[in-house]
């Protein structure tokens, strides 16, 4: 893999500015809370055991999952403890939870409203 054309690298560049300010964007476009998604597994790209951190962004505060309340720069050094080990691989995920009703009363222009929320995190992490 080249790590020099890999959403990865851009996202470890530019991790204080997605976690700090795109992500909050993002949130206040949808108007609905953000969950970024670490999912990470050793080995040669076949999950055998795994590990997910769920963290999300809702009315300006971030919380890790079964933790409690954190913060991007917490977040941000996470993903640079992840870089740091060798044979890890790493997904991560930007998204939001909608429940079965909402889903289904969305309309094509309500979907892509939603998915142009996310613009700021796109634009940030392209080359």
């Amino acid at each position: 893999m080249d790590r020099a054309t890999w959403d990865w690298q851009r996202l470890l560049e530019r991790r204080k500015k997605v976690l700090g300010v795109d992500v909050a964007t993002a949130a206040a476009n949808i108007g609905r809370p953000i969950y970024v998604r670490v999912r990470t597994w050793s080995g040669s790209g076949q999950p055998t055991s795994s590990e997910t951190n769920t963290f999300s962004f809702s009315e300006g505060t971030w919380y890790e999952r079964h933790r409690g309340p954190t913060s991007a720069e917490a977040i941000a050094v996470h993903l640079e403890m992840l870089n740091q080990l060798s044979d890890q691989w790493v997904e991560i995920y930007f998204e939001i939870d909608l429940d079965p009703s909402t889903a289904g009363g969305l309309t094509p222009d309500g979907v892509a409203g939603m998915l142009m929320g996310f613009a700021p995190l796109r634009r940030r992490l392209r080359p």
